[in-house]
């Protein structure tokens, strides 16, 4: 499964973007591509995240929580990965 994060300069929200993921299941892993991002006061930009589970993953819907930093400022949002029975 994969997401597409979109950083947009708000509110001084400008510089490099660190991103990071919460929630994922015990044997999932996500990773960005880029890692970090650079957004100026005119441009955003944009990191796919991917998610991955096994086969052990238990089903059920996991919060992710995605965070941006940039300097002092911190942005969050959810996505819900829904994991089936395979």
């Amino acid at each position: 499964m994969s997401y597409i994060v979109t950083v947009t300069p708000s509110g001084g929200f400008t510089g490099l973007v660190a991103l990071s993921v919460a929630g994922l299941p015990t044997d999932g892993s996500g990773s960005f591509a880029p890692t970090s991002l650079s957004v100026t006061s005119s441009t955003s930009s944009s990191s796919t995240l991917a998610v991955t589970t096994s086969a052990t993953t238990p089903p059920a819907n996991y919060t992710l929580t995605i965070t941006a930093t940039s300097g002092s400022l911190t942005h969050t949002t959810s996505v819900v990965l829904r994991v089936k029975r395979r």
